[in-house]
């Protein structure tokens, strides 16, 4: 059913834009049973590479077409090489790109290390000979702990003093600031380095490639080196270096470590059915070796698993994306994204706001909101070249520290001549996206980001930018409000001819495990919701950006409490004994957000603010003489281990029900609160009777 809604939205998207739309994610996974460093916080650990070896043999199982490419990984300040890196890199066509020798993560047969030396230094002969029998003028030399063939494909003379030949492998030094370079490459000199490496039971020959530009040369490198390598019949062999190129016949994915995951750097597809389709084949292999896409905590909560679910918006490339066909685009998303808070925090993780993975453009400091507001303004009456929207926007889509990478609207990769090679694909990056908790809902996030795409880049709005000002953290971080809000954006979509369908709509609307408890009078509901809430960062917020990871604090949270029916207009509620106005929303509906402190943090803002937990809601209706209370309780009532973590959603469900205790009392009462004004009441500052 779900492939039928995609089939019918990619028809209805090709029907009202013209131009390709293409669409990928950072899908990140997880050791759930796990309490190691590595799984919770850490980038790096003593299994976690093993792990993904095991999903990129998976993976590369149903992908005999694509090659294993062990390139040079991503690198942060206080790092001193690399990470590791996991690519898969094929032909879109499917058809074989190599021919030679596999890699032993796909269980091909390693060597002693003797015989390892031994079949690397027969390896370097056959490819400096194969090299010089197209035409290249070849040297071969010995590094301080590898094999080297120099080559320079038009046959001119080699530079043999020349330093850089005798540089270090680029995984084991540092990444230059700039970004990875292979200098040599971009001159016309291809510097091969072949060494033993050690792989499990024995030895295998690691081959690094150089930094090769264009598609095309690196397919005719690799039909060279498996003719060459072919009469050595090396049982195995890992092909490492610079990163490959990519065009439109490319997809190739990484599988890299970040702060507890591993990360999946999925290739983009050009529909939102392939979109899915690839969602479904790391999600199945992710699980076949032990890894989730979310968590289950101890007292039942569920949560993502910890990195991101970020999309990636595209064409095949730079002078084919939408945002340089239809230039507007950009602008408009800008303006979208402003007006309809449900696209920044109701699919985000659970704290937004300026500190977070993915702060709005107006949740920037007030004078860069108004600086926006005027930028966009120009914008509408601009041509808008490349440059032009890359320097009039760029500046404002970051976050406070400054940090472009890290904003809801991520434009790094779009037109960016500050970011060597990977700067100016047309790129753009939606990071207000928590990990899909399955492939279903991946699939509903990457159509209506599809789907969103086309109406923005097909439909005359204006650009003028809402100042919500502090009703944007007060209202927005609602569940009730987002959904209603996202509720306008999906009937937007369905008037222009772009409606997802009931399938992908309650895929997009399911959010079970926000559910606190309900309970019910006779006449009208009660719901208690766990809301978004903003975690400050802690300390020099500059000089936290050479880590992988930041302090904040998380020890705020909101919850929404939220009265349906008949009677909702007569209801009242009290909070730990303090009176809490609900604020009609309709004739059948009133709610309101209380904000408290969950425990006291070892480092933090507020030193000497108590916990607030559990919390105990009162519910009555007016001149009724009983009440009902409900305690919410942070673990288990009554104290005591838990039987280890829930082994699924169902015992994940049922210890979240179990600290939700209901009673009924003595009406308390009614004391008529004095704020009523806001939409959330924050119980931390409520001291000594009612606000």
């Amino acid at each position: 059913m779900i492939d039928d809604a995609l089939d019918t939205l990619d028809r209805a998207v090709a029907a009202r834009f013209a131009g390709a739309i293409w669409i990928g994610s950072e899908p990140t996974f997880t050791d759930a049973s796990s309490f190691d460093a590595e799984w919770n916080g850490a980038a790096l650990g003593p299994t976690k590479e093993a792990r993904a070896r095991a999903l990129v043999a998976r993976i590369a199982a149903r992908r005999p077409w694509c090659v294993v490419l062990r390139s040079v990984g991503r690198q942060y300040g206080a790092e001193d090489v690399p990470r590791w890196s996991y690519g898969l890199w094929g032909r879109r066509d499917r058809e074989v790109v190599w021919r030679g020798p596999r890699d032993p993560l796909l269980g091909a047969a390693v060597m002693a290390e003797r015989d390892a030396r031994e079949a690397c230094e027969r390896a370097r002969d056959a490819i400096a000979e194969a090299l010089a029998a197209q035409g290249a003028s070849v040297g071969c030399f010995e590094g301080e702990h590898d094999l080297r063939i120099v080559a320079r494909a038009d046959g001119s003379a080699l530079e043999p003093s020349d330093a850089r030949l005798l540089a270090p492998s680029p995984h084991e030094v540092k990444t230059p600031d700039r970004g990875l370079d292979d200098a040599l490459a971009r001159e016309g000199t291809w510097l091969f380095r072949l060494r033993v490496e050690a792989a499990e039971d024995g030895a295998t020959v690691r081959l690094e490639l150089p930094g090769i530009a264009r598609v095309d040369e690196l397919q005719r490198v690799f039909d060279l080196l498996a003719r060459a390598l072919e009469p050595i019949a090396l049982p195995s062999l890992i092909l490492a270096g610079h990163p490959p190129p990519v065009d439109a016949r490319i997809a190739h994915a990484t599988v890299t470590p970040d702060p507890a995951v591993i990360e999946v750097n999925a290739a983009p597809h050009a529909s939102a059915r392939a979109f899915a389709d690839d969602a479904r084949e790391w999600h199945d292999a992710a699980r076949e070796v032990g890894l989730a896409p979310r968590r289950l905590f101890y007292d039942g909560e569920a949560s993502d698993s910890g990195g991101g679910g970020q999309i990636t918006i595209g064409g095949p490339s730079a002078d084919e994306s939408p945002f340089f066909v239809a230039p507007a685009l950009l602008p408009r998303l800008v303006a979208l994204c402003a007006a309809h808070p449900s696209l920044s925090y109701l699919f985000a993780v659970d704290n937004v706001g300026p500190w977070s993975q993915s702060p709005r453009a107006d949740e920037n400091v007030r004078a860069s909101f108004v600086e926006l507001a005027f930028a966009m303004e120009r914008l509408s009456e601009q041509t808008l070249h490349r440059d032009v929207l890359q320097g009039t926007l760029g500046p404002f889509l970051r976050d406070v520290t400054g940090n472009a990478h890290r904003a809801e609207i991520n434009v790094e990769k779009l037109w960016n001549a500050d970011l060597p090679q990977r700067g100016r694909l047309g790129l753009v990056e939606l990071r207000a996206f928590r990990m899909a908790r399955s492939p279903e809902r991946a699939a509903a996030l990457g159509a209506m980001v599809r789907a969103l795409v086309a109406y923005l880049a097909s439909t005359e709005l204006p650009l003028a930018l809402p100042d919500w000002g502090d009703a944007l953290h007060d209202r927005w971080l609602l569940p009730t409000l987002l959904a209603r809000d996202l509720d306008a954006v999906l009937a937007m979509l369905r008037d222009a001819g772009l409606g997802l369908g009931h399938t992908l709509e309650d895929e997009l609307r399911a959010a079970p495990e926000r559910v606190i408890g309900v309970v019910e009078d006779g006449q009208s509901r009660l719901t208690i919701t766990r809301a978004l809430e903003i975690w400050p960062l802690i300390g020099d917020a500059g000089s936290q950006e050479q880590h992988a990871a930041r302090w904040i604090d998380a020890s705020a949270r909101r919850i929404e409490i939220r009265v349906e029916g008949e009677a909702s207009a007569s209801s009242y509620v009290v909070v730990n004994e303090h009176p809490i106005a609900l604020r009609t929303l309709d004739d059948h509906t009133a709610l309101r957000g209380v904000r408290h402190r969950a425990f006291i943090p070892a480092r933090g803002l507020h030193p000497g603010l108590p916990a607030q937990v559990p919390l105990r809601v009162g519910w009555a209706r007016e001149g009724a003489a009983r009440a009902l209370e409900m305690t919410l309780h942070d673990w288990r009532p009554g104290g005591g281990a838990y039987d280890g973590l829930p082994q699924d959603d169902d015992e994940a469900r049922r210890r979240r029900e179990e600290r939700f205790v209901v009673r009924e009392i003595d009406a308390p009462s009614i004391v008529r609160p004095r704020d009523t004004t806001r939409w959330t009441f924050d119980l931390r500052g409520a001291h000594g009777g009612a606000r």
